[in-house]
């Protein structure tokens, strides 16, 4: 579970998500197979995610094309990688979460 900080501005096929509170962490989800995506409003909902975590070594050329695609490219998991690699949650299923009116 967590919030959703910053989703694919082209077809939600990425998101980053963040602890419920907030904070500094954050991890890349991308959807299993590239099957499905998120609304591409959602930021800011909270979410419930299934999936697997995978690690992966962070390729700067794949960095860039997120970056292309974000509306907030500070939100960048993999600028907190360490000795070259990032954890993503490879998502099989979400469930975005009511936002509460105003």
């Amino acid at each position: 579970e967590g919030r959703v900080a910053d989703v694919c501005s082209k077809k939600g096929c990425w998101m980053v998500l963040t602890a419920p509170e907030g904070g500094q962490e954050m991890m890349r989800v991308t959807m299993k197979d590239h099957a499905w995506g998120l609304p591409l409003d959602c930021t800011g909902q909270a979410i419930q995610l299934e999936g697997e975590v995978v690690a992966k070594a962070v390729d700067p050329e794949t960095v860039e094309h997120y970056k292309s695609e974000s509306r907030k490219p500070e939100m960048t998991p993999e600028t907190q990688a360490t000795a070259g690699t990032s954890y993503e949650l490879v998502a099989s299923g979400a469930r975005l979460k009511p936002v509460s009116p105003g």
